[in-house]
């Protein structure tokens, strides 16, 4: 699966019971796919349900399967189908593909959103020797959902109002970018192992900056990350970008467990239900995928 186009996907087992749709896009000369989950509770459900669309964005180097279960994976595949067994319930999983710099350097998401061609995004991806994803991955997601929630065969399933964006570490700096710029079209972020590339201060005029740019919208956020991940400090002041621009103003941190770790900021930007913005910690865990997380990112 170091492919970019997981050419073997018939034989990996985490997705061959996947749909795979691919589409020419710009962002990449081959263009790009994605694997889509559809719970049978959903696919068969005759009570004329919408459910969710989950983006589900696999680790920088990796690909979807690794995503979806190949090893740890997400745990979003398994809660659809738990979810979907309840009255009403359910989502639709998607898993796309990132892109290649070469033929070594595979599954990357250009997560500098649309700083990636600026002064600043090239200074960089110069800093890096030249080697940083700096296509249209904003672009690509646009088309993603557009394409599942107009033209795809479970288009009628899918609650437009309902987008939720999530992923691991690279996959978790996409969501958070298209989280930040797509804010209309984002019901809520929650994803694992990753920080806000590009963006990285609680300045306000800066976030104010950033704020003004993008057209910021409130959502619900929340972050989860192993006490032992050497991105938690960023994810700390992510947490406090997104709970300033979701205008939230007090702080409470709660032992869950032995183990977890959460801080919630609350007394937020006017939302129903009531607006949070949260990170959880877990103990003894560094930068890996965690499936639990799935579950709690959900409830949320």
């Amino acid at each position: 699966c170091n492919s970019t186009h997981m050419t073997a996907d018939a034989s990996i087992a985490a997705v061959k019971d996947l749909s795979k749709t691919c589409i020419a896009h710009s962002s990449q000369p081959h263009g790009r796919c994605w694997w889509t989950h559809v719970p049978s509770a959903v696919a068969s459900a005759t009570d004329g349900r919408k459910v969710p669309l989950v983006i589900d964005m696999h680790g920088g180097g990796g690909c979807a399967a690794h995503e979806v279960g190949m090893g740890v994976g997400s745990g979003f595949k398994e809660l659809a189908d738990t979810e979907a067994a309840k009255a009403g319930g359910g989502m639709i999983v998607v898993f796309p593909q990132g892109g290649s710099i070469d033929a070594q350097k595979t599954g990357i998401w250009a997560s500098c959103g649309s700083d990636c061609l600026t002064a600043k995004g090239q200074a960089a991806k110069s800093a890096k020797g030249g080697q940083m994803a700096d296509w249209d991955d904003i672009g690509f997601l646009e088309q993603l959902i557009a394409n599942m929630v107009k033209s795809s065969p479970h288009k009628g399933k899918i609650d437009a109002e309902r987008i939720y964006m999530t992923g691991f570490s690279n996959g978790c700096m996409m969501a958070h970018r298209f989280a930040m710029e797509r804010s209309k079209m984002v019901a809520a972020l929650g994803c694992h192992g990753g920080e806000l590339n590009m963006v990285g201060t609680n300045v306000k005029t800066e976030m104010d900056s950033e704020k003004a740019t993008h057209n910021i919208q409130p959502m619900p956020c929340y972050l989860t990350m192993g006490k032992n991940d050497n991105f938690l400090a960023n994810t700390m002041i992510d947490w406090r970008t997104w709970s300033y621009w979701n205008g939230c103003t007090s702080e409470a941190t709660t032992s869950l467990t032995s183990d977890l770790v959460e801080h919630v900021a609350t007394s937020c930007a006017t939302y129903t239900p009531a607006l949070e913005t949260a990170v959880l910690e877990i103990k003894g865990v560094g930068h890996k995928p965690d499936s639990r997380t799935a579950g709690k990112i959900w409830n949320f």
